[in-house]
């Protein structure tokens, strides 16, 4: 299965037309006109106050520029190069004090984390990301189904079985192969039944069901039906499914990112950690869905991780 590298390679952003973003953030970036994010500068800010940094289009999501060097290291694959985020909505260029002032930091801080572990994602080992903590797998795994459950009023049964269907989902973005071997089954059946204390046996059946469908959340939407057993949901599809997430977060591009999210692992880990961290967040449905699980010692453990894998993207001796 395709690893997604950014948030836009996904369902929700691929349609996009980024050419005027690129070519602006690459010029903005050779006039040295991209401000710092840490002491490495391994991560860049938009901050305007500049006319090139002026002239790059707002945009919602962390950016990857890669680099002639990088795609030849990786033979043309997109990949390794430097992660940039727009600050601009979050605050304002001070063009007397000559420094960018941060107004909304809650949700520069999230769009910062975002950035971090993309970092992490596309520059370091993304498998960094998978082991951070079987909670985000089963926090995943209940977001969807317990949405999918009240919308299409599942059984118990029926939720359960979507709940693994959406855990091997997540698993699965892990991988760039979409032909997952025997032993990689086992493994991904081995985390589902623990994450979710369910008999290993029915994920690897459900295994084999997701197999046949494609990649990311139109794969997912195509094997829910079968999966669970209801026929309820063989009118699910991807934007059925990013209806029905999409109100539970707030804030500003709330709902694409949680579109985002539900194929894209940075985004979801960082949104995770606020939702934890930030109590301007904790009505929200995603945020009282990880409040009833808190202050458990595996919780806090993830919470620390992703903290952890952040500094490291911050350090950016990789």
């Amino acid at each position: 299965m395709k690893r997604y590298a950014t948030a836009y390679d996904t369902t929700q952003c691929s349609g996009y037309v980024l050419d005027r973003l690129d070519s602006g953030l690459k010029a903005a970036l050779l006039a040295g006109a991209l401000a710092p994010s840490n002491e490495a500068a391994t991560i860049l800010e938009v901050h305007g106050g500049q006319p090139l940094a002026d002239a790059v289009p707002e945009f919602a999501h962390p950016w990857l520029i890669t680099h002639e060097k990088e795609r030849e290291q990786t033979h043309g694959h997109d990949w390794r190069g430097t992660i940039v985020f727009d600050a601009r909505p979050f605050g304002a260029f001070d063009r007397i004090k000559g420094q960018f002032l941060v107004r909304n930091e809650i949700e520069y801080g999230l769009q910062r984390r975002r950035a971090q572990l993309n970092d992490i994602w596309v520059n370091d080992d993304p498998a960094l990301l998978r082991d951070v903590s079987p909670v985000a797998m089963s926090l995943f795994a209940g977001w969807i189904s317990e949405n999918l459950a009240r919308r299409f009023a599942l059984d118990p049964r029926e939720q359960l079985n979507m709940a693994i269907l959406s855990a091997i989902h997540y698993l699965s973005l892990f991988s760039d192969d979409g032909n997952i071997d025997t032993p990689q089954r086992i493994k991904m059946a081995m985390q589902v039944s623990r994450g979710l204390r369910c008999p290993a046996e029915e994920v690897m059946t459900l295994l084999e069901k997701r197999q046949h469908e494609g990649p990311g959340i139109i794969g997912l939407c195509g094997a829910a039906a079968d999966a669970t057993g209801s026929v309820r949901l063989r009118e699910l599809n991807p934007g059925i499914l990013i209806s029905i997430v999409k109100g539970t977060w707030f804030g500003i591009n709330a709902a694409e990112m949680l579109a985002v999210a539900l194929e894209h692992p940075p985004t979801w880990l960082a949104l995770l950690a606020a939702a934890h961290i930030e109590r301007t967040y904790r009505n929200s449905g995603l945020a009282r869905m990880v409040e009833r699980q808190a202050h458990k010692e595996p919780n806090q453990l993830f919470l620390r991780a992703v903290l952890n894998l952040a500094q490291l993207a911050d350090r950016g001796s990789r």
